[in-house]
């Protein structure tokens, strides 16, 4: 949503889908949105999470003002092409319901190559390291500090519909 709000002070109909000027509003919107979720969102029964703010139509027209026609100067462009070429990532996700209604919810994810670099003994696999984007300076919400649950990108549920149990991982 924050996203949207800064893409929609700019002509992208106009512009077309696959015009260099949408391309460039669209990844410079996502890196305004992901720097406040990473700033603000977290576990809000630590700490207050701004969402009405973050939502606003005031800070998207903000953060819109920051757009212009060259690319944000904190990401350079060979330092983000040198990493993408070093890391690589994978992620398995597995749900099963057996005819007794028991779940079980399974998500293996490596953030780059190997991830942690650790493997458990008789095992050979890769422990995952998707956590390497959690912060652990104190009084952020994404901090791991204390009981908080910090923001992660790989969400395991389950849902019912109907009596029916359904996995899902996102």
């Amino acid at each position: 949503m924050i996203m949207l709000n800064i893409m929609e002070h700019f002509p992208l109909r106009q512009w077309g889908h696959d015009d260099p000027r949408t391309v460039h509003a669209e990844l410079e919107a996502k890196a305004l949105a992901y720097a406040d979720m990473l700033q603000y969102v977290g576990d809000p029964r630590t700490g207050k999470v701004p969402t009405g703010q973050l939502l606003s139509k005031d800070l998207g027209n903000e953060r819109a003002k920051l757009i212009n026609d060259r690319c944000n100067p904190a990401v350079l462009p060979s330092v983000v092409r040198d990493e993408l070429a070093r890391m690589g990532s994978d992620t398995t996700y597995l749900a099963a319901v057996d005819r007794e209604g028991n779940l079980v919810s399974l998500i293996q994810s490596n953030d780059g190559n190997f991830g942690g670099g650790l493997v458990a003994d008789n095992t050979g696999f890769a422990l995952q390291n998707r956590a390497r984007g959690m912060s652990l300076t104190p009084g952020l919400p994404n901090s791991m500090a204390g009981h908080k649950r910090p923001l992660h990108t790989i969400i395991p549920a389950f849902m019912q519909k109907d009596g029916v149990s359904i996995g899902y991982g996102s």
